[in-house]
């Protein structure tokens, strides 16, 4: 099995650099994920120039700034699918305690329920549906997200075993 050599790593570190990867995480994991690929290819008896525009291609077709793009974007819907969930629960908590306190005929309970209505309608609906939106509009827009993922575990899992 044939390795990379040093010089030809620090090539492909360098044309990454030049992609303005702003994350070292990502930086490091495209990194390992070219060199997977580009071994694969010159074990291939491919030369490794013709190597490395196959993993370009087979990597990021459209450039590197679209994969950032992309982990991004789901950070992102990571971070509103939380708030949307906590949100939620603070709207059905407050509920309760409204419920509680109107059961018990207790004073302030229908400025709970009200405040519980209005984080529902004012806050988790139109988030959680904007949500949707969102995770709808990056299935549709980067279909091939599972398909680097898939690519990136058995690559790794290969090189562990190796």
């Amino acid at each position: 099995m044939k390795q990379l050599s040093t010089e030809q790593v620090n090539f492909i570190a360098k044309k990454i650099e030049s992609g303005e990867i702003s994350s070292k995480e990502l930086y490091s994991d495209l990194l390992d994920h070219f060199c997977c690929v580009i071994e694969e290819e010159i074990n291939k008896n491919v030369s490794f120039d013709d190597a490395y525009k196959k993993a370009c291609l087979q990597i990021c077709p459209d450039g590197l700034e679209e994969i950032q793009q992309e982990l991004l974007n789901s950070k992102s819907i990571k971070r509103m699918k939380n708030s949307t969930v906590t949100l939620g629960i603070v709207a059905i908590s407050t509920a309760c305690v409204g419920v509680w306190f109107k059961m018990f005929h207790w004073p302030a309970a229908n400025i709970f329920i009200f405040t519980a209505l209005t984080l529902l309608c004012l806050g988790f609906l139109p988030m959680y549906f904007f949500y949707s939106y969102k995770q709808d509009l990056t299935k549709a827009l980067f279909p091939k997200e599972k398909y680097l993922w898939f690519c990136e575990y058995f690559s790794n899992c290969n090189r562990m075993c190796l």
